[in-house]
């Protein structure tokens, strides 16, 4: 789990409110199961060969959204406060982690389509199916 990733969990499950009910931008994410079934995939098919492909969860999501996504896998209730988002820019570069703001509020999409298409692939689990069992491994480390 990237740092973000483990920070958000953090954040959702000590019910802190969240300055980022105003984030409205879109990353693509992929869960360990669904990367695991690209690359058994990829060994196997023939079409993979010499290929490089992009691999995601098939459904882009705002930080704001995935917050929500990750508070329902914990049974939880996300404090979004909507926060104008130069004013969170300017605070990250306040407290010097500019590189927070655009890993929180920038978009980052991958198209998969040539992936699916090539390999007649698509993710086994959805997103939110690899949100609760990432919220489940981090509840059981807990």
């Amino acid at each position: 789990v990237k740092a973000n990733f483990l920070s958000m969990m953090k954040w959702v499950d000590s019910g802190v409110p969240l300055p980022l009910g105003s984030a409205h931008n879109l990353r693509s994410l992929v869960g360990v199961r669904n990367l695991l079934d690209l690359i058994e995939n990829c060994a196997i098919n023939d079409a993979a060969k010499n290929q490089i492909f992009n691999v995601s969860d098939d459904l882009d999501v705002s930080t704001t959204d995935l917050l929500k996504i990750i508070a329902t896998s914990m049974d939880k209730r996300v404090r979004l406060i909507k926060m104008p988002l130069p004013v969170l820019k300017l605070g990250s570069k306040l407290i010097s982690k500019p590189r927070a703001y655009d890993g929180l509020c920038g978009s980052f999409q991958l198209d998969i389509s040539r992936t699916k298409q090539t390999l007649g692939w698509k993710p086994p689990f959805s997103l939110h199916e690899e949100i609760a069992a990432t919220v489940a491994w981090y509840q059981g480390k807990k």
